[in-house]
């Protein structure tokens, strides 16, 4: 689903040509390839959740670089955070069926926040039955609901996720896109970060229960899911900002004769 998301964001980009600066497929974990296709770096992360194009000209210091991000019209810009998520629903009808998919878009968004707000008992619920899907259903529809409900993820009204992005670059020029009040950024990330923590610790809950055949005691869900998400943490900046070279490597100087 990150490569869905990811290949509707590029789409977008090379129909407007856009210079990319940066493509993270994955961004939690230990780095697993690092690489550059022509002049845009590649990075790809352990942990299969989320993805990110660096685009030049988004932030201010390239503002006015020609043919950036910033000096285009407010469609395009508001374009670029939405083909990802058309990318997705066009997955999720693929394979699920047009009637299907507009349920699932329709009841995405309160599932999500149900299942945030009580991890264990209806996010829990909702992971089990995925699994009963993965197992009694063909693997495409398991991967049609993921794409839909990522999608309707996407379609929160809460800042930082992308219909909330596009909002703002339809509604300010792009050399203003910044001067948006930093709190109001500050508050949706507080907010993605509980309702992808809350998922997690539902996601924990459900494994531990379908592997063991019972119901698990809350400090084993908290002591896992507190132990594998320092872990991601702890080596996301490792993924994203590798260290540099070591000062101390050998550099060819030029002798006096």
């Amino acid at each position: 689903m990150q490569l869905a998301y990811i290949v509707g964001l590029l789409t977008s980009c090379w129909v407007q040509r856009l210079p990319i600066r940066r493509i993270d497929i994955f961004q939690w974990g230990p780095c697993l390839y690092r690489g550059m296709i022509g002049e845009t770096e590649i990075c790809v992360a352990t942990v299969p959740f989320g993805a990110a194009v660096t685009i030049v000209g988004m932030i201010p210091d390239e503002f006015d670089i020609p043919g950036g991000f910033a000096k285009r019209g407010r469609l395009g810009r508001a374009a670029v955070h939405l083909t990802s998520v058309l990318a997705l629903i066009l997955v999720g009808v693929w394979a699920c069926g047009g009637d299907t998919a507009i349920n699932l878009i329709w009841t995405g968004p309160q599932q999500i926040i149900a299942g945030a707000w009580s991890p264990l008992s209806i996010g829990k619920e909702h992971v089990l039955r995925f699994f009963d899907l993965l197992d009694n259903g063909p693997l495409y529809s398991a991967v049609g609901v993921v794409s839909l409900k990522y999608a309707a993820l996407c379609l929160l009204p809460i800042p930082q996720q992308n219909l909330f992005q596009a909002i703002v670059e339809l509604c300010l020029p792009g050399n203003k896109r910044h001067s948006f009040p930093i709190s109001i950024f500050t508050i949706g990330l507080v907010l993605n970060i509980c309702i992808f923590a809350s998922w997690f610790v539902a996601i924990v809950a459900a494994c531990i229960e379908r592997s063991r055949g019972e119901k698990p005691e809350i400090w084993i869900i908290a002591a896992v899911s507190l132990v594998a998400l320092l872990v991601s943490l702890s080596n996301r900046d490792r993924a994203l900002h590798p260290k540099p070279a070591a000062e101390s490597e050998k550099k060819s100087v030029e002798l006096p004769d």
